[in-house]
């Protein structure tokens, strides 16, 4: 089983994960974009010296802050990361403050249309109005979810279209996998990547400032 602990900034998810880790024998991996730096433990709150005594964790203070990191990366080696984990027979318990790379590693990477630069150069003379007006032609409903203001979700949406061949909905569809939880319309959704047999189950906690204690055993 892998866990994913969210939470606002400040809301003590780590100090959660880690005596929930306490409690189950887990390791923490992080999702957190700064929190992989070496050189910046301070600014970016990783976790102490104490806390990785008492807790395995994973992602943090790899690499040195010249190196350029993306959430693609990050994604692909801490996957390795939960692999290793599972294969100890320990629960991984992903928490961190970057939103996308803490989506990366629960719906997965999304399978649209990597970016093409030929495809994107030829909007550089269009208007923003006029990328929006073609993308509502070709996908009125993906049209309908995009910001018609913001020019780059204009630009990479219209692209998905055009060299994916399918509209949004198709690869939102496709990347979220199907929904659960209670309630109607929930968006919580099943994790695609968790385990590449999908063999291991995933749970998501919601963790707030407002949380109860994570009681002890």
């Amino acid at each position: 089983m892998t866990l994913f602990l969210a939470g606002p900034t400040g809301s003590g998810k780590s100090a959660a994960a880690v005596e929930l880790a306490e409690m189950l024998d887990a390791e923490i991996v992080s999702s957190d974009a700064y929190q992989v730096y070496r050189e910046m433990p301070i600014l970016t709150a990783a976790p102490s010296p104490a806390d990785r005594e008492r807790v395995p964790h994973h992602m943090v203070s790899i690499i040195p802050v010249q190196r350029n990191w993306n959430a693609t990366e990050h994604y692909h080696r801490a996957m390795r990361c939960m692999e290793k984990i599972r294969a100890r027979g320990k629960i991984a318990i992903v928490t961190g403050g970057s939103g996308l790379y803490f989506k990366f590693l629960s719906p997965g990477l999304s399978e649209a249309p990597p970016g093409d630069v030929a495809l994107r150069a030829s909007f550089a003379d269009c208007s923003t109005e006029a990328l929006y007006a073609r993308l509502s032609s070709l996908d009125p409903e993906g049209a309908a979810s995009t910001d018609a203001a913001n020019r780059r979700y204009v630009e990479r949406n219209l692209e998905i279209v055009l060299a994916g061949g399918k509209p949004l909905s198709f690869w939102k569809r496709n990347w979220l996998g199907p929904p659960r939880g209670p309630g109607r319309g929930s968006k919580v959704r099943w994790p695609r990547h968790v385990d590449p047999a999908g063999s291991s189950a995933g749970m998501f906690l919601n963790w707030t400032e407002e949380s109860p204690a994570v009681p002890h055993a």
